[in-house]
């Protein structure tokens, strides 16, 4: 379910603009911007697919999920855009994890979760510093940050 709120949440982060349409009060009709038509017709035939499917998506969730997908939205707008792109970056490099390394990244962001807030801030702590280190000494300092906070390192070789 979080795997596909995820999914929905950044696709309608694509989709916002068309979805962005005003009911006028006195008719109750509603009213699309030309600039939301334009960019709607110079979609491929695909994209247009693509956005209706997580329309319909969207329509099947419940009012609280709704409303956290929209919290993230206005979140995600209030990002500078280097926020932004370094996110659009992370889906991307999500996306194309394998199912298993995935569900490990699950696994550890619901056991960080679990975390006390001194632990939380602890671990953000040792990942500023693991940032500034060199790379060879970065993948070394994450394999121990793993052991030490999640119980054990990277299953099934790869780098990221």
């Amino acid at each position: 379910m979080r795997q596909l709120l995820l999914i929905l949440g950044f696709l309608l982060l694509l989709a916002a603009p068309l979805l962005a349409e005003t009911v006028e009060p006195e008719t109750g009709s509603v009213v699309v911007s030309p600039q939301v038509i334009q960019r709607w017709q110079q979609m491929t035939p695909e994209q247009r697919q693509q956005i209706k499917q997580v329309y319909q998506r969207y329509k099947k969730l419940s009012p609280e999920q709704k409303q956290r997908l929209k919290q993230r939205l206005q979140r995600f707008k209030q990002m500078s855009p280097e926020q932004q792109q370094r996110l659009r970056q992370n889906y991307q490099r999500f996306k194309q994890m394998s199912p298993e390394k995935r569900a490990r990244m699950r696994e550890n962001y619901r056991k960080y979760q679990q975390l006390s807030p001194e632990k939380k801030r602890e671990i953000r702590q040792d990942v500023r510093e693991m940032r500034q280190l060199p790379p060879a000494e970065r993948q070394q300092r994450r394999q121990l940050l793993r052991q030490k906070y999640f119980n054990g390192g990277r299953r099934g070789g790869g780098h990221r």
